[in-house]
Protein backbone atom coordinates (compact mmCIF):
# COMPACT_ATOMS: atom_id res chain seq x y z
CA UNK A 1 0.00 0.00 0.00
CA UNK A 2 0.99 3.20 -0.55
CA UNK A 3 -0.25 6.88 0.31
CA UNK A 4 0.82 9.99 -1.43
CA UNK A 5 0.52 13.54 -1.37
CA UNK A 6 2.20 16.97 -2.04
CA UNK A 7 5.33 15.08 -2.47
CA UNK A 8 4.73 13.38 0.68
CA UNK A 9 4.91 9.73 0.43
CA UNK A 10 4.18 6.76 2.46
CA UNK A 11 4.59 2.93 1.56
CA UNK A 12 4.60 -0.19 3.98
CA UNK A 13 6.77 -3.13 3.55
CA UNK A 14 5.30 -6.43 5.31
CA UNK A 15 7.52 -9.24 6.89
CA UNK A 16 6.38 -12.20 9.69
CA UNK A 17 3.64 -10.38 11.55
CA UNK A 18 5.93 -6.92 11.38
CA UNK A 19 5.88 -4.07 9.14
CA UNK A 20 8.15 -0.82 8.28
CA UNK A 21 6.30 2.09 6.99
CA UNK A 22 9.01 4.20 5.06
CA UNK A 23 7.97 7.29 4.94
CA UNK A 24 9.30 10.41 2.70
CA UNK A 25 8.82 13.94 2.08
CA UNK A 26 7.43 16.73 4.56
CA UNK A 27 5.16 16.00 7.23
CA UNK A 28 3.33 18.63 7.73
CA UNK A 29 -0.43 19.85 8.58
CA UNK A 30 -1.08 18.96 5.02
CA UNK A 31 0.20 15.82 4.95
CA UNK A 32 -0.13 14.77 8.30
CA UNK A 33 -3.59 12.87 7.27
CA UNK A 34 -2.02 11.28 4.93
CA UNK A 35 0.42 9.46 7.58
CA UNK A 36 -2.41 8.76 10.00
CA UNK A 37 -4.15 6.98 7.36
CA UNK A 38 -0.54 4.79 6.33
CA UNK A 39 -0.42 4.01 10.07
CA UNK A 40 -4.21 3.29 10.35
CA UNK A 41 -4.23 1.26 7.36
CA UNK A 42 -1.06 -0.68 9.03
CA UNK A 43 -3.16 -1.02 12.42
CA UNK A 44 -5.74 -2.40 10.64
CA UNK A 45 -3.80 -5.64 9.51
CA UNK A 46 -2.57 -6.16 13.08
CA UNK A 47 1.32 -6.12 12.77
CA UNK A 48 2.97 -6.99 15.89
CA UNK A 49 5.52 -4.24 15.79
CA UNK A 50 5.40 -1.28 13.10
CA UNK A 51 8.86 0.54 12.55
CA UNK A 52 8.34 4.25 10.70
CA UNK A 53 11.38 4.99 8.84
CA UNK A 54 12.15 8.10 8.61
CA UNK A 55 15.67 7.98 7.11
CA UNK A 56 13.80 10.44 3.49
CA UNK A 57 12.02 12.62 5.54
CA UNK A 58 12.88 16.28 5.12
CA UNK A 59 10.40 17.90 7.55
CA UNK A 60 8.62 17.11 10.35
CA UNK A 61 6.14 19.28 12.60
CA UNK A 62 4.13 19.13 15.11
CA UNK A 63 0.88 17.60 13.44
CA UNK A 64 3.39 14.81 12.23
CA UNK A 65 4.29 13.92 15.59
CA UNK A 66 0.62 14.06 16.81
CA UNK A 67 0.05 11.51 14.20
CA UNK A 68 2.50 9.28 15.60
CA UNK A 69 1.73 9.38 18.96
CA UNK A 70 -1.77 9.26 18.54
CA UNK A 71 -0.41 5.86 16.37
CA UNK A 72 1.27 4.57 19.27
CA UNK A 73 -1.48 4.99 21.44
CA UNK A 74 -3.17 3.15 19.14
CA UNK A 75 -0.92 -0.05 18.93
CA UNK A 76 0.11 0.50 22.50
CA UNK A 77 -4.05 -0.80 22.35
CA UNK A 78 -3.91 -3.00 20.56
CA UNK A 79 -0.79 -4.98 22.02
CA UNK A 80 1.72 -4.22 19.50
CA UNK A 81 4.99 -1.46 19.47
CA UNK A 82 5.41 1.28 17.32
CA UNK A 83 9.13 3.09 17.12
CA UNK A 84 10.22 5.71 14.81
CA UNK A 85 13.86 4.51 13.11
CA UNK A 86 16.43 6.15 10.96
CA UNK A 87 16.05 9.51 12.89
CA UNK A 88 17.95 12.08 11.23
CA UNK A 89 19.91 14.71 14.64
CA UNK A 90 18.92 17.62 13.10
CA UNK A 91 15.49 17.06 11.71
CA UNK A 92 13.47 15.72 13.88
CA UNK A 93 15.39 15.05 17.45
CA UNK A 94 15.21 18.56 18.54
CA UNK A 95 11.39 18.33 17.86
CA UNK A 96 10.62 14.65 19.74
CA UNK A 97 12.72 16.33 22.64
CA UNK A 98 11.20 19.33 23.50
CA UNK A 99 7.63 17.68 23.63
CA UNK A 100 9.46 14.88 25.37
CA UNK A 101 8.58 12.25 22.84
CA UNK A 102 11.87 10.80 22.35
CA UNK A 103 10.88 7.60 23.49
CA UNK A 104 8.79 7.30 19.88
CA UNK A 105 12.66 6.96 18.44
CA UNK A 106 14.04 3.33 18.53
CA UNK A 107 16.93 2.70 20.14
CA UNK A 108 20.11 3.85 18.26
CA UNK A 109 17.81 4.81 15.29
CA UNK A 110 19.01 8.16 15.90
CA UNK A 111 21.07 9.55 13.05
CA UNK A 112 23.89 12.36 13.41
CA UNK A 113 23.68 14.21 10.27
CA UNK A 114 27.29 14.65 8.12
CA UNK A 115 28.16 18.00 6.32
CA UNK A 116 28.99 17.52 3.05
CA UNK A 117 32.83 18.44 2.31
Amino acid sequence: MAVTLDGFRAVSRWSDGRVTLVVSGEIDYVTAPCLREALDACLARRPRRIDVDFRAVTFCDISGLNALLGARRKAHGAGARLHVVNVRESLVAMLFRRVQAEDLIAPGALRVDRLAD
